[in-house]
């Protein structure tokens, strides 16, 4: 999972637009799942301007609503369905036919849910998913309590929830029911993107990101999905430690790393493990091919063993440690600045240039400094 905290709405607008645009440019038929409200308002706009501009195309795109007031029908001014025409099916190429909206109006909501999930199935799931969340946590219309694998189906809203969103109700009574995606329906995309901006987000997007996963908080569901990123702007970030914010923003490198070479120079024989052995999994995992340059013996660490026996325990606990890890290799380089008691000489230098040459790495790590 990862967090992105941007400084307002519009900047991070910007960011998912590029997300979109992405997914479009490499899946022309791709399946967007799509979002209400006031947050993604900024977004629509944006890729409306792309698509004006000849970026994107949505011609063999198809869209799912993530949900709908019951029991407002699709011409009432304050239904998703109208909302979502508004915002961006008007002035897009999207076909008609490839728009899937669900019935607020429908007499048998459970045959309307149905046949929605059978939708989605038939076009082979959803690619990328947009969601916003509530201020008590909710996705979609799915509110504290829902089962985190429930389908597409028929919902009461909490209080806080209709507080929340009267001021969009203005022009009709407020339903007090939806119809929305279930969580496990969210869950079984490909990718998703969240929308948290302001203040009043905080609380909702802490529990969510670093609180355990629960049912009393429907967001921390998307804890357990492959690819899913959170766009925040600084006040929804706000009640996030700062140790929880630069540890989000490194695993967004890492987590999505591809497959690349990959050279961690260690000055000792554990201060790869100490400094990053977590990120050095993370990148087994994604497939990298990681090596390690042990710079030094490291044989000062035990002073009550001679030098050669010190080098064998230093060595072995580094291949130990390493293991638990995965397939990485190592490599010992024994520095003569090192083991000399010396300066740094160009012999020195010169064997860490050769090991770039031959290794020659996407990505170089360092851990604690280099000499």
């Amino acid at each position: 999972m990862r967090m992105v905290v941007v400084k307002d709405k519009l900047e991070g607008s910007r960011v998912v637009s590029r997300i979109f645009a992405h997914r479009l440019s490499v899946t022309r038929t791709a399946v967007l799942g799509l979002a209400t409200g006031s947050s993604p308002i900024p977004l629509y706009q944006i890729l409306v301007d792309m698509y004006r501009e000849g970026q994107i195309s949505f011609e063999d795109v198809h869209t799912f609503n993530l949900d709908e007031y019951v029991p407002l029908g699709k011409d009432d001014p304050c239904s998703y369905h109208k909302f979502m025409h508004t915002q961006l099916f008007h002035h897009i190429n999207l076909q008609s036919h490839h728009i899937n909206l669900l019935d607020g109006a429908t007499v048998d909501t459970d045959r309307e849910c149905d046949a929605y999930e059978d939708a989605i199935r038939v076009v082979g799931g959803i690619d990328l998913q947009l969601l916003g969340i509530g201020q008590n946590g909710h996705i979609a219309f799915n509110e504290p309590g829902s089962s985190f694998h429930g389908r597409t189906h028929l919902v009461n809203l909490t209080q806080s929830t209709l507080d929340a969103n009267q001021v969009y109700l203005s022009d009709t009574s407020q339903p007090t029911q939806a119809l929305t995606m279930g969580i496990g329906t969210i869950l079984d995309s490909k990718e998703i993107v969240v929308l948290a901006w302001g203040a009043n987000k905080a609380d909702a997007c802490a529990k969510a990101l670093t609180g355990v996963q629960s049912v009393d908080v429907p967001a921390s569901a998307l804890q357990g999905h492959p690819l899913c990123t959170w766009i925040l702007d600084e006040d929804a970030a706000s009640r996030l430690s700062v140790v929880e914010r630069t540890k989000r923003s490194i695993w967004n490198t890492i987590a999505h790393v591809k497959p690349c070479r990959v050279l961690i120079f260690s000055p000792h024989p554990d201060d790869d493990v100490i400094a990053m052995g977590a990120t050095m999994q993370a990148l087994v995992s994604n497939g990298c091919k990681v090596t390690v340059a042990y710079q030094t013996s490291g044989y000062r660490g035990v002073p009550s063993l001679s030098r050669e026996l010190a080098t064998q325990v230093r060595r072995r606990e580094a291949f130990a440690a390493v293991r638990c890890l995965g397939n990485i290799e190592i490599i010992f380089m024994d520095s003569k600045w090192y083991e000399a008691d010396a300066q740094v000489e160009a012999d020195d230098l010169l064997s860490h240039v050769r090991l770039l040459e031959m290794h020659k790495p996407d990505i170089v790590f360092v851990a604690k400094q280099l000499m």
